[in-house]
């Protein structure tokens, strides 16, 4: 699974720990690995984006993706060609409740 999370923040120990409580509502039974890159995000001065890279044991059932996904916003678009990418933004059509300062 790939997270990329862009934050309104430039502190990195900041950053790194949100990104750490945003994966925290994975079941860690179910994390095999995981790896953390936080860096300035090039476009704006304000922003850290940080990508995360986890590895399962197994796939996510729905239940378990469904709840991550709430834990992180209530508003989301899926896309791709079997919907296995999603995106929620304060500035998308109907806006959103982010649950983390992204």
């Amino acid at each position: 699974m790939f997270i990329r999370l862009f934050i309104r923040i430039t502190d990195h120990d900041r950053a790194l720990k949100i990104s750490k409580n945003v994966v925290s509502n994975i079941p860690s039974e179910l994390v095999k690995n995981i790896n953390f890159k936080v860096e300035p995000y090039w476009k704006f001065d304000d922003t850290s984006v940080a990508e995360i890279r986890l590895d399962t044991f197994k796939e996510l059932d729905d239940n378990v993706k469904n709840e991550f996904l709430n834990s992180v916003s209530n508003n989301w678009m899926f896309f791709g060609l079997d919907k296995s990418e999603c995106i929620s933004s304060k500035t998308m059509e109907g806006g959103c409740d982010m649950n983390y300062e992204l």
